[in-house]
């Protein structure tokens, strides 16, 4: 599966960027793709949150999110820490 995730905002207001390829689990993927069909509205009541642009492309579905520090789903909050911690 291939991924852009581009994470702005925050106290220091630094973006970052990530893009590359990684295998997952079928069952890891399902819960993934569940998460970025659910998206909620973005609150305006967080001052220093995050922003989490997603983009998931696997074969040829593509799904795209944005997310904040309010609503941000477990897989995918899952999926970011494996990339940062790589």
């Amino acid at each position: 599966m291939k991924y852009s995730i581009f994470i702005n905002g925050g106290f220091v207001g630094i973006p970052k960027e990530y893009e590359g390829n990684m295998q997952l689990e079928v069952d890891v993927k399902k819960e993934l793709i569940q998460a970025m069909k659910k998206e909620a509205p973005l609150s305006d009541e967080i001052r220093d949150g995050f922003t989490y642009h997603i983009k998931l492309q696997d074969e040829a579905e593509e799904y795209k999110a944005i997310f904040d520090d309010t609503n941000l789903p477990e897989p995918v909050l899952k999926l970011i820490q494996k990339i940062t911690d790589s």
